[in-house]
This record gives C-alpha cells, sequence and structure tokens, in this order.
C-alpha cells in the first residue's frame, strides 16, 4: 500500500517546472501588451518614411542632387533596422547618384551603407566585395568610423559562422585589428566608442569592467531605443539570474523602436526553452521567424529554423510524456482499486470463518457472488474508461479546431500576422486521424469480438475482415459508440466530426443488411461481453 501511493505521488509531480519570476512575469506582460500596439509604432515610422520620400519627389522636381543623396541617406536610416531589402534598394540608388555626380565621398558612405544592410541580412561574401572597394585613408573621420564599424562586424560575423576553427581564430584576429581602428577614429564618450569598448573587453575577458561600461551607456538618456536594445542584449549573458530581465527589456525597447533586424526575439526563444517555459519559447521562435522574414535576413531564417525544429520537438515530447504519466496513474489506480478491494474480500472472508460449516458454505456463496458483481463492476470500469477517453479527445480536437478556426479570422481581420505559420502548421485532420486509430484498436482490444458479432447478422458476403484487429470501418465506429452507450446522433457527429445526414446514412446502410430484426441485433450489441 505505502508503495502504490508513493508511486501516485511521483507520477503526479512529473510535469512540474520551474516557474517565472515576478519581475520576468512583469516584463513578459508589459511585453505582450506592445505586440498587440506594435502596428501603431510601425505606423509612425511608416509616416516618417513617406515624409521623406514625398521631399525626394519633390527634389526630382527642382533642387540640389546632393541634398537628394543627404535625403537618400536619411531614409536608408528610416529603414536600415526596419526593412533590410528596402534598405538595400535605398542604398543602391544612392550608389547610383553619387556615382553620376562623381561625388566619392558619398559613394563611400552609400558602398557602407550598401554593406551595412547586406551584413544584417546575413549576406556576408557580397558585404565583404563592397567593403573592400573602400580605401579609408581619404575618408572623413565621420565615414571612417562607419567604415571600421562595418568591417569590425562582418569579420566578427564571419568567424561566429566559420565552420572551422582555423577560420574563425583567423577571422577574430582581423576583426580586433579593425575593433581598434574604430576605437581610434571614434569620440569617447560616444555610443559607437563605448559599446565597441565594452565589446571588445568583454573579448578579452575582461566581464565586470565591460558590464561597468554598458551599465555607463545604459544611464545615458540620449541613446536611441535600438541602442537600448543592443546594451540589454549584451548584458544579458554576464548578469547571473538576470538574463530574462535584459531580454525581456532588448525586446520591448526593439518593438518600440519599429527594429526587425534583432536577435533579441531568437536569444529569448532559447532562454525560454532552457528554462522549460516550452509554450512561450514556441510563441517567441515564431514571431522570430517573422520579423527575420519581414526584414529579409535570409541567414537569420535558417538559424532560426534549427532552434524552432528543437521547440517543436520539445513540445511533442513533452506533450507524449504528459499523456503517458496520465495513462500510468490511470494504471496504478485501477490496481489500486483492486488491490483494497481484495484485501478487503479476504479481511470480510477471515472474520466468517469462525461460524459454523453451513454459515461459512453460505458465505462462500455470497463471496463468489460478490465476485462476480466485481468483475462485472470491472467491465463496466474498463467502458467507461473508453467512453471517457474517446469523449475528452474529441473535445480536445474540436478545441484545436476553434484555435484554428479564430487564428484565420485574426488574419482576415489584419491582426496578429505573426502567428500565420504557427496555424499552418497544425494538421487537426492528421491529428483526428491519428486519434480515432488509438480507439479502433483500444475498442478491439477490449471487444475482440465485435466485428465477428456484426458478421454473425450479415450474410457471407458482406462479412467485415475480421483479421484486421487495429482498424474499424468508419460506419463501424457508429455501432462502437452504441455499445459503449453513446447513441445520441448529434453527440455521435459531434464525436467523429461528420454530418448527421452522414451518420444516418452509415447507419441505415448497415441496418438494412442485418439478416434478422434490427431490434433483435440492437439489443444483442448492447449485450457484447468485453474480454
Amino acid at each position: 500500500m505505502r508503495y502504490i501511493i508513493t508511486l501516485l505521488f511521483l507520477l503526479a509531480h512529473t510535469a512540474v517546472k520551474a516557474n517565472l519570476t515576478r519581475i520576468e512575469k512583469e516584463k513578459l506582460a508589459t511585453l505582450e501588451q506592445l505586440y498587440d500596439k506594435r502596428s501603431s509604432y510601425d505606423d509612425i515610422r511608416a509616416g516618417v518614411i513617406n515624409n521623406i520620400v514625398e521631399e525626394i519627389s519633390n527634389i526630382d522636381q527642382e533642387g540640389s542632387q546632393i541634398d537628394k543623396i543627404k535625403l537618400y541617406a536619411e531614409l536608408f536610416d528610416l529603414y536600415l533596422n526596419y526593412r533590410g531589402e528596402e534598405a538595400l534598394k535605398i542604398a543602391g540608388m544612392m550608389r547610383n547618384l553619387a556615382q553620376a555626380l562623381s561625388a566619392d565621398q558619398y559613394m563611400a558612405e552609400a558602398q557602407i551603407k550598401t554593406a551595412k544592410a547586406l551584413l544584417r541580412m546575413g549576406l556576408f561574401i557580397e558585404a565583404k566585395e563592397h567593403l573592400e572597394q573602400i580605401q579609408p585613408e581619404g575618408l572623413s573621420d565621420e565615414l571612417k568610423r562607419a567604415y571600421y564599424s562595418e568591417v569590425t562586424r562582418l569579420y566578427f560575423d564571419l568567424a561566429e559562422h566559420a565552420g572551422l576553427a582555423y577560420y574563425s581564430d583567423k577571422y577574430h584576429t582581423i576583426g580586433n585589428q579593425y575593433s581598434d581602428s574604430l576605437l581610434h577614429y571614434s569620440e569617447w564618450g560616444t555610443f559607437v566608442h563605448d559599446y565597441e569598448e565594452a565589446n571588445a573587453l568583454l573579448r578579452q575577458g575582461q566581464v565586470s569592467k565591460a558590464v561597468q561600461i554598458l551599465y555607463r551607456i545604459k544611464a545615458n538618456e540620449n541613446i536611441s531605443l535600438h541602442e537600448r536594445a543592443m546594451v540589454h542584449a549584451s548584458l544579458c549573458w554576464h548578469e547571473e539570474g538576470k538574463v530574462l530581465e535584459h531580454l525581456f527589456e532588448s525586446v520591448i525597447n526593439d518593438l518600440k523602436s519599429s527594429t526587425y533586424e534583432t536577435t533579441a526575439n531568437r536569444l529569448l526563444a532559447v532562454e525560454l526553452f532552457n528554462r522549460g517555459e516550452l509554450e512561450l519559447a514556441h510563441r517567441f521562435i515564431l514571431r522570430a521567424q517573422e520579423d527575420a522574414r519581414l526584414y529579409g535576413a535570409k541567414q537569420r531564417q535558417v538559424q532560426i529554423a534549427s532552434v524552432s525544429t528543437m521547440i517543436q520537438n520539445q513540445i511533442e515530447i513533452a506533450r507524449q510524456r504528459k499523456i503517458h504519466t496520465w495513462l500510468g496513474l490511470l494504471i496504478v489506480m485501477s490496481i489500486f482499486t483492486i488491490v483494497v478491494s481484495y484485501m478487503f474480500y479476504r479481511l470480510k472472508s477471515r472474520k466468517k470463518m469462525i461460524d459454523a460449516h453451513q454459515v461459512l458454505i453460505h458465505q462462500q456463496n455470497e463471496a463468489l457472488s460478490e465476485k462476480n458483481k466485481q468483475l462485472r463492476e470491472a467491465n463496466l470500469v474498463k467502458e467507461e474508461y473508453v467512453k471517457r477517453f474517446f469523449e475528452i479527445g474529441a473535445e480536445f480536437f474540436e478545441q484545436l479546431e476553434y484555435f484554428h478556426h479564430t487564428v484565420n479570422s485574426l488574419l482576415i481581420q489584419k491582426k496578429y500576422k505573426r502567428i500565420e505559420d504557427l496555424v499552418g502548421k497544425y494538421n487537426a485532420k492528421q491529428e483526428k486521424e491519428t486519434f480515432f486509430n488509438n480507439f479502433d484498436e483500444i475498442f478491439l482490444n477490449l471487444y475482440p469480438g465485435f466485428i465477428p458479432f456484426i458478421n454473425g447478422y450479415l450474410a457471407s458476403d458482406q462479412h467485415y475482415d475480421a483479421s484486421n484487429t487495429h482498424k474499424l470501418p468508419p460506419e463501424l465506429r457508429i455501432f462502437a459508440l452504441m455499445r459503449l452507450g453513446i447513441n445520441d446522433t448529434d453527440r455521435v457527429s459531434h464525436i467523429l466530426g461528420l454530418s448527421k445526414n452522414t451518420i444516418y446514412a452509415y447507419r441505415n446502410k448497415l441496418r438494412s443488411r442485418i439478416l434478422s430484426s434490427v431490434e433483435e441485433f440492437e439489443s444483442s450489441l448492447l449485450q457484447l461481453r468485453a474480454i
């Protein structure tokens, strides 16, 4: 008895997982509210973009072409973290105009911006080609900072994605050299200088100094929202116990600034996955996938796809584990009930053994009668178990189909575009077919004589295949449910996902083939015994 209770306790607690802290829950709630308002932030950026586009169209009619290049530069900056492909297109227009005007400084700026967009889209080789066309010696200090910033990022990105240690070390060495040049041409106290200095210290293993600089940057109220998001993303790995807090803040600031060129959602999904928050991890990896798609970051989409697959596989494993846990719990509870009943019976029998021989015989007869009653009750329990299992499963798939319908409705209303991929991945029809296969196998295991019983009322040329012990024909599921006490047409239609007309057609089709009376057949069906 003690061992059974212990096993029940362990089974009931196998799915326990750590919860988020109060601060993490608050930041998550804030983040979800901002996602509901994301389109309003995008509208603000789109409005600024439209104003600059209108200014450019006015310059097409009259005005300086240099002013037009400057407006292209502003437009590029607005698109850079918002839509990568549009930013790349604007950089190309800037290059063409600078080339037509023979404006070397503007041509160099356009080349740097082109490389900038390509880097953020994950096109490293193409970005490298553009940067190699630039001679930094003749550039202004401002362009030198921009140039060395992008070359530094290029080589550290190449190092991160290199497949061999030789190339990774080589790119790290080159990246550090360009990082020194960037620090040389940038002014202390600016975001570019301080952020690069912090990253250089982190690469050298001087974490505490780097964290101090990052907090100094964060305290500056003049940095942009995206820059603040970058700082939080850097801090998250270097403050124990605050990884999720910083990642939530990073995503929040990127949302407010309409930034789609970001890895924060992917990093957040991975950390949630590591914490066992599988549903949240799945939600944020889908958002990261949508951001990468809208931005046009091909390389980032590949990275996210691998993480998404890992999360989905773990969710499926957890779902299967949960099912197995509860099935195990049901089995243990059934054994527990039988053991308790048996012990009660034995105690009762021992007490009555002191009576006379005649009384003993009478009591033994009663015990046999009680045993038969218990066996009948056990059969009823098994039947009820199958019925409950089937109804619960049907309700689950009804909810899944309702979820699918609701999400598609939201897409039609232009809300939550990012969950479109999620909806497409659910295959309710396949899941329901799997469920029916499980029901068929369980039912036929409990009632192996079901199909032979049906065949006994049919002509020999109309018999069903009784050798298949794992699959029921669709029309026979209706009569399987009838044996379980589910006879109402509306309920049968709801459980099987068929129209009432189809239920009537299946039912009448079999009834018309019964050789004896339908009433006799259905009465005998209800008396069919389980194993």
